[in-house]
């Protein structure tokens, strides 16, 4: 076990491995379960839909293997290590408004640039929810508090116990948390979740909870939905 503590090229292992078996290897196998044949018209019909139970599967399996590693390899309870503690609402606020000066950023951007604020597929997952409250506590409540449990809480926390510096181990959790938000998106949206994930570590790392960047992420993921519905027939009108 000295080896997962010691070597950062652990971290890499594990986090990876927790990653493939979460992001691909779970909602694989429940996809398989439910007998859907790749390129059946289901999927493209109930897509968003599809992808809603297929990211339950997903963060299940991401707070079951980071509970296991914590448990095992760390040796604390997940409470701590997570540092799952309570903050004061005020602390966060600036952090909300640093959120919202990036999103207005980046909408500034999509219209100097005439283009629209999200890509075809990611809107296409929005119209084709079919349960419009379980897709939203996914968007809303399950996905963020799962991401945030294994990147700025586990991932984040590895690379500083090797000692990387914030900036670092900030820009490499960013970095990694792009790759399962990378299908249908393009450049322009990549950035954007790049320099949100570093948001959300730093405040992490400066508020000392992992309730804050949940918080944060709940949030955006939240003005998303609300913007999205405006940019589809599906929606809130």
């Amino acid at each position: 076990m000295e080896f997962f503590k010691s070597s950062i090229w652990s971290t890499f292992i594990i986090c990876g491995s927790i990653g493939v078996v979460s992001y691909f290897i779970a909602p694989i196998i429940f996809i398989r379960f439910l007998n859907i044949e790749a390129g059946s018209s289901i999927i493209f019909e109930s897509y968003g839909l599809l992808l809603s139970y297929s990211l339950i599967v997903t963060s299940i399996s991401i707070v079951i293997l980071v509970c296991i590693a914590i448990k095992l390899i760390e040796n604390q309870s997940f409470p701590n290590y997570l540092e799952l503690k309570k903050f004061k609402i005020e602390k966060v606020l600036l952090y909300l408004g640093v959120l919202l000066l990036l999103w207005i950023l980046f909408n500034i951007i999509c219209i100097l640039l005439n283009e629209s604020p999200y890509s075809d597929v990611f809107l296409y997952v929005y119209k084709t929810p079919q349960n419009i409250l379980l897709f939203s506590a996914v968007v809303v409540i399950i996905g963020p508090i799962a991401e945030e449990i294994f990147f700025r809480g586990y991932l984040l926390k590895r690379l500083r116990g090797h000692g990387l510096s914030i900036a670092i181990s900030s820009c490499l959790t960013s970095g990694v948390w792009l790759l399962i938000h990378i299908e249908g998106a393009r450049i322009i949206e990549l950035t954007s979740l790049f320099f949100l994930g570093i948001l959300l570590a730093y405040s992490k790392e400066v508020l000392n909870s992992l309730y804050a960047p949940i918080v944060i992420h709940s949030v955006n993921n939240l003005a998303v939905l609300l913007e999205t519905s405006l940019h589809s027939k599906w929606g809130f009108n």
